[in-house]
């Protein structure tokens, strides 16, 4: 590439010119005896800028690759972590070629300044709300804080993005009645499910989970794992299911009618293993499932295609989530289970989460367990409805 070069008298014996030229914010100069001279040199360092600002350029951390190895590094973690993560570099990815760059081209990750970390961190809390900001913003700082531990960059804008509270999110708990109503519409098998989650706390996918390495009849314990910890570590927490307890008669009864081709407490009789996170019976166990239909004249009309245990039972819809909730509340109810008590049941790692689902004082897992054992939530819902029409209904041991 021909650039302009200028020459200037050279004071010193030896050389005649100093010729300089500017190219791509350098300005190099040599000192020279003729002008013919001083452009062939121009024109020689010209190229060795140009080789070192392409060197400089492939030794730049590309987000395309550096998301892709964050994201294996990433694989310990649950699936839907780390989807969550892909979604969103995917969007920010979008949302640079779109507003930032104009064109579609990969960026660095020194390219990402506070001015543009603010700007999209204002986007998606426009588009979406403050609280899925919030999600995109701690994602993202994450990725630029594991290239800075790997010393690939050294700067993250992302910490330099001041979180906004929002409003906060109130989790609808049902009522006990509603729960017993939910109870008595669904089959045998949800019954089952639903009343694991009743009598452990455990998170609404642990039966999904649950193989029987580890339920033990003989110890009298069933356990659930987590990877909510730094790291990937996994844990597991061992809850008492004494024999005779509502608990251990439900896993006992599956135990026996079992699927012998599957490890899985609850097996999908259609591939003969566990169920897929988003398998129907789970997703659509308590709200409706809808589809559109598409009419002749093109309009396309919503029509109900499954009707939830929740509309069945013609209560407010909650979720299994939910439940997880009404068990903590529940205990803490009763006065008989400190903060600890309820904290070692739930799975917990620190006290201070479980007092986000309530307040209370402090003990163990065992006194939790057998209080959620004796708590009979259809016996308890009938002596407090006045008037309520009295007969047979099938508890949580039956199927």
């Amino acid at each position: 590439m021909a650039v302009n070069v200028w020459f200037r008298p050279y004071p010193r014996k030896g050389k005649k010119y100093r010729a300089y030229f500017k190219y791509k914010g350098k300005q190099p100069s040599k000192a020279v005896m003729t002008k013919k001279e001083g452009r062939e040199w121009a024109e020689q360092k010209v190229k060795e800028i140009d080789a070192e600002l392409k060197k400089e350029k492939s030794l730049a951390l590309m987000f395309s690759a550096g998301s892709k190895e964050y994201l294996e590094d990433c694989a310990w973690m649950q699936r839907q972590t780390i989807n969550e993560k892909y979604h969103q570099y995917t969007s920010f990815a979008e949302w640079m070629v779109k507003t930032i760059l104009n064109k579609p081209v990969d960026f660095s990750f020194d390219s990402i300044t506070i001015e543009i970390a603010r700007k999209y961190y204002r986007y998606v809390q426009a588009k979406v709300s403050t609280k899925t900001a919030n999600n995109h913003l701690k994602n993202l700082k994450a990725m630029w804080n594991w290239h800075m531990a790997e010393a690939r960059t050294n700067f993250n804008p992302w910490t330099h993005i001041k979180k906004n509270k929002g409003e906060e999110h109130q989790e609808y708990v049902p009522p006990t009645e509603d729960v017993v109503a939910v109870l008595l519409a669904a089959k045998p098998w949800q019954q089952n499910y639903l009343n694991i989650i009743l009598k452990t706390g455990c998170r609404a996918s642990d039966p999904r989970r649950l193989t029987w390495d580890f339920v033990n009849f003989e110890q009298e314990w069933i356990a659930f794992w987590t990877m909510k910890r730094q790291g990937g570590e996994k844990k597991y927490r061992k809850i008492a299911m004494p024999k005779g307890s509502t608990l251990y008669n439900i896993l006992k009864r599956r135990w026996n009618e079992r699927d012998n081709r599957s490890i899985y407490v609850f097996t999908n009789p259609e591939t003969g293993t566990g169920y897929v996170r988003n398998a129907w019976d789970f997703k659509y166990m308590l709200k409706d499932a809808y589809n559109y239909q598409k009419l002749k004249d093109g309009t396309k009309v919503k029509r109900r295609e499954k009707v939830g245990l929740c509309s069945k039972a013609g209560v407010k819809l909650f979720t299994l989530k939910s439940l997880r909730h009404f068990v903590a509340l529940r205990l803490d109810d009763s006065g008989k289970a400190s903060l600890t008590d309820i904290q070692k049941l739930l799975g917990h790692e620190k006290a201070t989460t479980t007092d986000t689902y309530l307040k209370g004082l402090r003990g163990d897992s065992q006194r939790a367990a057998a209080i959620l054992d004796d708590d009979d939530l259809l016996k308890s819902s009938e002596l407090n409805q006045n008037g309520a029409q009295n007969g047979a209904h099938p508890s949580d041991e039956t199927e």
